[in-house]
C-alpha cells in the first residue's frame, strides 16, 4: 500500500492511499469522533454505512459524521485509490457559529444520504482541489482552505436535495441498526434482537456481518465505546459513563475501553493524554 500522510494535527488530517493489490479482509468496520469526507478515485468497491450500501463510481464523494460506522468492500483484482479528509466538528465554530457547514453531516439519519456522485456537482473543481493536495507538502492553511470550499459545495447540494430526498430506508436490518443506536444504554443481546424483529440467529448474524462488516456484538461494543469516549471528553466521571453506555460491570468496561483506545477511562477524561 502506498500511503502518504500529507498532513495531520489534533483536529484535521488529509490522507491519500493506493492499494495496488488490495486485501479485502484488511478493511473492517470502524468508527471515529471526527467528520470525514472521502473521495473514491479508482477501484471496484462498495461502501457500507450503518446498514446502507453504496456501490462506488469514480468521483463519488461520501460524508460520514462522528460515530457513523462504516466499512469498504473491495475487489482484490482492481487497484483501490482514495483520498480522505478528517476534521473535528468544532473546527469552524468561530466562522460558522450556526453550523451550516455541518448540516450535510448532522441533519440526516445515520446511514442516509452519505453519497454525492460526480454528476451532482456543477463542475469537477472539488476533485481537482483535493487531488492537488497530493502534489506537494502542504500546511494547515492549505488543507483548511480546500476543506472550506468543498464543504460549502456539499452544503449547497445537501440543501438542494431537501424535500426531494426519498423516504428513509425501511429494510428490516436498517431498523435493527436504528434500534441498537437508539438503545445503547439499555440491555442489548442477540437473543432480544432476534425476538423483537422475528429473525433467527443465523439469519441476523449473516445479514448483519454482510451489511456492516462486523458482528452484532462487535458493532454494539464499538458504538458504546465511542459514546463513552465522547462522554469522558465532556468531563463525565468514568463510573457514570460505564452505566450510561450500557456496561453493567466497570471492570469489563475498563478492559474494553483500554483495549479499544489504548488508554484507561480515567486517561480518557483528557483527550490529549497519550
Amino acid at each position: 500500500m502506498d500511503e502518504r500522510l500529507v498532513y495531520s494535527d489534533n483536529d484535521i488530517a488529509f490522507r491519500y492511499n493506493l492499494d495496488t493489490h488490495p486485501v479485502p479482509e484488511s478493511f473492517t468496520m470502524h468508527t471515529h469522533q471526527m467528520c470525514e469526507i472521502y473521495l473514491f478515485m479508482n477501484g471496484k468497491a462498495s461502501f457500507r454505512i450503518e446498514g446502507s450500501e453504496y456501490r462506488l463510481e469514480r468521483g463519488d464523494l461520501l460524508v460520514m459524521r462522528p460515530a457513523e460506522a462504516h466499512c469498504i468492500q473491495v475487489q482484490a483484482d482492481h487497484p483501490y485509490e482514495r483520498l480522505s479528509m478528517h476534521f473535528e466538528p468544532s473546527l469552524f465554530d468561530r466562522i460558522d457559529p450556526e453550523h451550516r457547514l455541518l448540516r450535510v453531516f448532522m441533519d440526516r439519519e445515520a446511514g442516509r444520504f452519505n453519497r454525492f456522485s460526480a454528476a451532482e456537482f456543477p463542475d469537477q473543481s472539488y476533485r481537482v482541489m483535493l487531488s492537488r493536495l497530493m502534489e506537494q507538502e502542504h500546511h494547515r492553511l492549505d488543507i483548511i482552505s480546500v476543506l472550506l470550499v468543498v464543504l460549502n459545495q456539499l452544503c449547497g447540494l445537501h440543501e438542494q436535495r431537501g424535500e426531494n430526498a426519498p423516504a428513509a430506508e425501511g429494510s428490516l436490518l436498517f431498523q435493527v441498526i436504528r434500534h441498537i443506536n437508539e438503545h445503547l444504554s439499555e440491555p442489548l443481546s442477540l437473543d432480544s434482537l432476534c425476538e423483537q424483529f422475528y429473525l433467527s440467529k443465523p439469519q441476523l448474524c449473516r445479514s448483519f456481518k454482510r451489511t456492516t462488516g462486523a458482528s452484532v456484538g462487535e458493532y454494539i461494543n464499538a458504538k458504546r465505546l465511542l459514546q463513552a469516549q465522547s462522554m469522558l471528553r465532556a468531563g463525565t466521571p468514568p463510573t457514570q459513563v460505564c452505566t450510561a453506555c450500557g456496561f453493567n460491570d466497570y471492570s469489563a468496561f475498563y478492559r474494553a475501553y483500554r483495549k479499544h483506545f489504548g488508554v484507561s477511562p480515567k486517561q480518557g477524561l483528557n483527550p490529549c493524554t497519550p
